[in-house]
């Protein structure tokens, strides 16, 4: 009798360990989640393109064509963002029709005239970024 009260009550143990280290499992990822989720959010607040990077830099102007609500989850992080079918006019006449997300412009903007920029890590405008210009703020001590 002792050892059919030993055998269930290690049987009671093991089964409480499994359903533990499962609802450790399921809390970690939960919780990589959650933060992940957070960071990729205050990456995608950033609008701008910065001349920080090698490569070649165009300034121009976009005018809005469309824009589409994306979230409350997505590529972006957490809340809701405006993806936008964007033309952009550049220097020497060029054209660039492109999707930007991000926020970086909204219906607010169709019938504007945004100021953007183009980044393109080679000579011949292939593998380009857009965004409104970054602007780097210098700060004097007094």
């Amino acid at each position: 009798m002792a050892s059919v009260m030993h055998y269930r009550l290690m049987a009671t143990n093991s089964s409480w360990v499994r359903m533990r280290v499962f609802a450790d499992a399921v809390g970690l990822a939960v919780v990589t989640f959650l933060l992940t989720g957070a960071l990729i959010t205050v990456a995608s607040l950033n609008k701008g393109v910065y001349p920080a990077q090698d490569g070649n830099y165009d300034h121009g102007t976009a005018a809005v064509l469309s824009c589409d609500r994306t979230g409350p989850v997505s590529q972006y992080g957490f809340g809701y963002w405006w993806t936008c079918r964007v033309e952009v006019s550049l220097s020497e006449g060029r054209l660039a029709t492109t999707t930007v997300g991000r926020s970086i412009v909204s219906p607010s903007d169709v019938g504007r005239q945004v100021p953007f920029t183009e980044h393109c890590e080679g000579n011949d405008h292939d593998n380009c970024t857009y965004g409104r210009p970054g602007k780097r703020e210098t700060f004097s001590s007094r």
